[in-house]
């Protein structure tokens, strides 16, 4: 009996011991999604400038909310696309013996969603006290939807990338088992650039299309 029972424990597998290996495979992945631009952002600066203080930040609160005024009744900007960014007031040294004024400043945010108002509102400004555009950047209202979409894009493009691999070996399916984002999400403009408004050609600004490219590596198991 205690030979056979031996004989027994000698023949029979430790299951999960005895296995295959898995095959696995790592394939990059290429994606992106057009962006369809929905505003120009632009930030500007209202200064004032007067020997006394106080005098300084008064002239510049009026100007900044003659400013506002103009952007929201004038062009009918809605209010919460109007943003009052940052305020300082500062005093400026002239040369020796001349009088050492102060600068008081309050920078604005503007969200423009009809270009063609463009050149007009930059000229009445320019009248109302803006002294200074520091930029414009194209926005969208739905960039997280644009992100998504390009990482779906990129992850459909490494698994067919991984299926072509495969059947190379006489295999069928692969399943996704690790995603790893190589490179992050960045907005590009594409090379010929097109208005999204095409029926206004009198806008002095050309939006164009932009894209968000995501790339992705993407480890398989051969299946």
């Amino acid at each position: 009996m205690k030979k056979i029972f031996t004989l027994f424990l000698l023949s029979t597998p430790f299951l999960g011991i005895i296995s295959e290996a898995k095959q696995t495979i790592i394939v990059s992945g290429n994606g992106s999604s057009i962006v369809q631009i929905d505003y120009i952002q632009l930030t500007f600066s209202v200064e004032a400038e007067d020997k006394d203080a106080k005098v300084a930040q008064e002239k510049n609160f009026e100007r900044s909310a003659a400013v506002i005024k103009t952007l929201s009744k004038s062009f009918k900007i809605d209010p919460k696309d109007i943003y009052s960014t940052d305020y300082s007031l500062q005093r400026i040294y002239l040369e020796e013996g001349k009088q050492r004024p102060y600068l008081s400043t309050s920078g604005i945010l503007l969200k423009l969603r009809n270009l063609n108002l463009y050149k007009d509102l930059l000229l009445e400004l320019q009248k109302q006290g803006l002294n200074q555009v520091s930029g414009i950047e194209f926005k969208s209202d739905k960039t997280e939807k644009y992100e998504k979409e390009a990482l779906v894009a990129a992850y459909e493009d490494a698994k067919n990338k991984a299926l072509i691999l495969v059947k190379t070996i006489g295999k069928k399916e692969v399943r996704a088992l690790k995603i790893i984002e190589s490179d992050s999400i960045q907005t590009l403009p594409i090379d010929h650039l097109r208005s999204k408004l095409a029926n206004e050609v009198q806008s002095p600004i050309s939006v164009g299309e932009r894209y968000i490219n995501a790339r992705i590596s993407v480890e398989f198991e051969v299946q």
